[in-house]
């Protein structure tokens, strides 16, 4: 198989609930990525299962 590099991180900022992800997979020594991918997470509360606005403090850990 080919050996890839693989490149992950958060949008800026999350838009209530929703948080969106990036992935970027690039073969090795290749300048522009084999594939590209953006997901949409939801936070949602593990207690009422309703979706819930993500904290600050969450935020924080991802783009420090």
């Amino acid at each position: 198989g080919d050996e890839v590099e693989v490149r992950t991180w958060v949008d800026d900022a999350p838009r209530g609930p929703a948080w969106a992800r990036f992935v970027d997979i690039y073969k090795l020594g290749a300048e522009k990525p084999s594939a590209q991918i953006k997901s949409n997470w939801c936070m949602l509360d593990a207690q009422t299962r309703r979706i819930k606005r993500v904290p600050m403090d969450l935020v924080q850990r991802f783009l420090d």
